[in-house]
């Protein structure tokens, strides 16, 4: 028994001595000076001249909005005006209207912007229902492309 102990002692001790050992030596990766430069990219307007659009919606409790069909999506900064529901976002019926007055506007001059937004927004407020008015004019621009 004493002399299987000492082959297993002597086998362990072979083991832990001999041990593995990997080296990994890589000269080609050694930091190569990189030169990042950025591209800033600049709009090409052209002014096409005044344009001008309406637009109607209704709106019920606040919360359902209807009658704008068509509608610029992000044309404008909006400031306080769709509801914290993390699932969908709610608009409301001034901001529905303007969105449509800006995509007729733009549908109307053939122009991409409304550079200068000028917004007459008409509400007659029956308390839980809403009749919104909303007309956009200003100068129309066409995207021709980005300049460096």
């Amino acid at each position: 028994m004493n002399r299987i102990l000492t082959i297993i002692a002597a086998a362990a001790a072979v083991v832990i001595m001999a041990g593995c050992t990997s080296v990994n030596t890589n000269d080609v990766a050694k930091e190569a000076p990189v030169k990042i430069e950025e591209m800033v990219f600049k709009p090409d307007y052209s002014l096409v001249g005044d344009v001008s659009g309406s637009a109607k919606a209704n709106c019920l409790f606040g919360i359902i909005t209807w009658g704008v069909n068509e509608f610029a999506d992000n044309a404008f900064v909006e400031t306080n005006s769709s509801s914290g529901f993390p699932l969908f976002k709610i608009v409301d019926g001034v901001t529905a209207a303007k969105r449509g007055a800006t995509y007729k506007a733009c549908e109307s001059g053939k122009v991409d912007y409304v550079l200068g937004a000028k917004y007459r927004v008409d509400t007659e407020d029956y308390f839980v229902f809403k009749k919104i008015s909303c007309t956009v004019s200003g100068t129309g621009a066409k995207l021709n492309g980005l300049t460096k």
